[in-house]
């Protein structure tokens, strides 16, 4: 539903990701973003497919400025069929080649990718570095074919492209497992990757990548190996209850994740309470609120008295990241991280300022800023507040101190 009112664009929509979706909106209306006031409280299903809104969006919002009135846009489920999104589907063909120790020697990976009527997406590709990276074949050969067909545009769902490779060599790796006499875990942990493993094909420099961060696998199968109890896919004898078998299995899969360079944006007030704004999509799963509790740990304050401001531009949200890929909590938390700890190093400056010494000197407690080992002295949050906005904006950090950025 959208409507104007002095020269702005107000929208209720359905969208993952608040703060991004915002300068998608104003370019399909073609308007600054700063014209854009975006409400989008609840998300509802969208598992990929609304990541940065949809261009159906700008419908009510056009006719609305050219009927001078507020519109709203009702689909059916079978037109939402046409102009929405359906997964990309893909068909694989996998061989692969094992010396008799289970190690694998080879990997042939082909799919053809049913990609709507729109240009391709990267389900196919994906799937193909997804393979690389957690069997770590020593020679790998991986093809795929997008193939446009008269159906619904494809986009995102869960998972785009790793998990539907797991799915096409799994069931391979555990049929080399038993045809080798070879334990299920031991023959995924023998070709799994270790610390910061090369994935992907070689690069114009005839190197390949390897990863940000390190992969744990082997730590993680020897953890699930002890708890379940044993590691063979063996099956158990079938109760005198029925017919069904019983058995264990073990499967592995990757997925990327993670992003940095996103604001952070909180105040404490003087009511007490401690306000973080989140420019995150409300997808159901409580992130949206939960993105916030390290704020509230960092500064020393009762989740109670915690305030999530979300869903509405017009209330001020940071910069914040897409709402897919499974990357929010890493890279909003860290946000939220590092807003908190420059907050608590404003409340050290105010009490330094206040009541002499180091910022340095002060800790945070009881919803207080007091010396070391003084609990019940210092300023209340409260009082703290209010002589932020006495100074106006006027702290100086001590030459030396450290700075703790929020971006």
């Amino acid at each position: 539903m959208a409507y104007w009112q002095n020269g702005k664009l107000y929208l209720h929509c359905s969208t993952q990701s608040v703060a991004q979706t915002v300068p998608a909106v104003a370019r399909w209306c073609g308007i600054e973003p700063t014209q854009v006031v975006l409400i989008s409280e609840y998300t509802g299903g969208g598992f990929g497919s609304k990541g940065g809104g949809t261009v159906t969006m700008s419908i009510p919002a056009l006719l609305s400025k050219k009927a001078n009135a507020p519109v709203m846009m009702r689909i059916t489920r079978e037109d939402e069929s046409y102009i929405g999104r359906a997964r990309t589907n893909m068909t694989g063909r996998t061989r692969i080649g094992f010396a008799k120790d289970g190690h694998i020697t080879a990997l042939d990976l082909f799919i053809v990718q049913d990609n709507g009527s729109y240009g391709p997406m990267g389900d196919h590709r994906s799937a193909g570095l997804a393979a690389s990276i957690i069997y770590q074949p020593p020679a790998m050969r991986w093809r795929a074919i997008s193939v446009l067909t008269n159906t619904p545009p494809r986009s995102q769902q869960r998972s785009p492209g790793p998990m539907q490779a797991n799915g096409m060599i799994e069931p391979l790796i555990t049929k080399a497992a038993k045809q080798l006499g070879i334990d299920q875990v031991e023959i995924r942990k023998i070709n799994s990757p270790v610390g910061r493993a090369t994935f992907g094909p070689a690069g114009p420099n005839g190197q390949r990548p390897t990863p940000d961060e390190r992969v744990h696998h082997r730590s993680a199968r020897r953890a699930a190996s002890r708890r379940s109890g044993g590691t063979n896919a063996r099956p158990i004898r079938a109760s005198a209850a029925g017919a069904k078998v019983r058995g264990v299995g073990v499967a592995v899969g990757p997925h990327g994740s993670g992003s940095i360079g996103f604001d952070s944006l909180m105040t404490i007030r003087p009511d007490g309470k401690l306000y973080v704004q989140s420019g995150v999509g409300n997808l159901g799963t409580h992130s949206v609120m939960d993105l916030a509790r390290v704020a509230a740990e960092v500064l020393a304050m009762p989740w109670e008295k915690v305030e999530v401001v979300w869903g509405d531009t017009g209330k001020g949200v940071p910069w914040s990241c897409l709402s897919v890929g499974s990357q929010t909590t890493h890279a909003m938390t860290r946000a939220n991280f590092a807003g908190a700890n420059d907050a608590k190093r404003k409340l050290q400056e105010i009490a330094a300022k206040d009541l002499g010494g180091s910022p340095d000197d002060y800790e945070l407690s009881n919803e207080r800023v007091h010396r070391r080992g003084n609990p019940g002295g210092g300023l209340t949050y409260t009082q703290a507040a209010t002589r932020a906005i006495a100074l106006g904006g006027k702290l100086r950090r001590p030459r030396g101190a450290r700075t703790t950025s929020t971006r």
